[in-house]
């Protein structure tokens, strides 16, 4: 079994417990995509339970969830301002419970600590891009899907750039972007299908077939 999945829980709460997991979304899934490939015998993720006091330090398995307890102040990180502080915190209580974890059951502790090194030289920026680029009709452009998932929201932004290695790093041609919520439920439903309308103009369409956002080149 692989390892695919990160979360955190406030034990703080219940008015905790909803803006705490929406803010820590963007750090867990970004912990998720960076990982190296982790084998285990039956766990797929490592749920990390944020608590005043630490009262039971056993690693309990909860249908594939290795679950922890941290001592964390879960408040303080919901009145911080700064973007990059909280998303190091967030990163520090990933890497600090998975060791645990990963220590207790023999996985490559390594790949642990290197998972947070390459999330710090990133600075904490969650981007990424969904599928491949998209060739348009003439092929001398292509539409990409940028999706830069931040503490507060998921960013998708449809670039249409010229099809050169010239223009790598030129600014795109047409841009247009929507944001939607940090849940992989809110912005999901929105990547369906990234298509050419015609020879100028490329849309990104939803998975119910709406359009969700389009960009036209002059």
């Amino acid at each position: 079994m692989k390892l695919a999945e990160f979360g955190l829980e406030s034990g703080w709460g219940m008015e905790t417990r909803l803006p705490f997991r929406l803010q820590t979304k963007c750090m867990t899934s970004m912990w998720a995509r960076i990982l190296p490939r982790v084998e285990t015998k039956d766990c797929w993720k490592i749920l990390i339970e944020c608590v005043p006091e630490v009262k039971d330090t056993r690693i309990l398995n909860l249908l594939g969830a290795y679950t922890v307890e941290c001592r964390c102040d879960v408040p303080s990180f919901l009145a911080e301002t700064s973007s990059e502080r909280k998303c190091r915190w967030i990163s520090d209580v990933i890497h600090e419970s998975a060791t645990r974890v990963a220590a207790a059951h023999g996985w490559d502790v390594a790949a642990f600590a290197a998972t947070h090194r390459d999330i710090e030289r990133a600075h904490f920026v969650n981007l990424w891009h969904w599928r491949k680029p998209l060739r348009s009709p003439s092929r001398k452009m292509f539409a990409e899907i940028a999706c830069h998932h931040r503490l507060d929201a998921m960013v998708l932004t449809l670039n249409i750039r010229a099809y050169s290695p010239e223009s790598a790093q030129d600014p795109p041609l047409a841009t247009a972007h929507i944001e939607a919520d940090t849940g992989e439920l809110g912005y999901a439903r929105l990547l369906g299908r990234l298509r050419w309308d015609d020879a100028r103009r490329a849309s990104l369409y939803g998975k119910d077939g709406a359009r969700v956002l389009t960009a036209s080149v002059r």
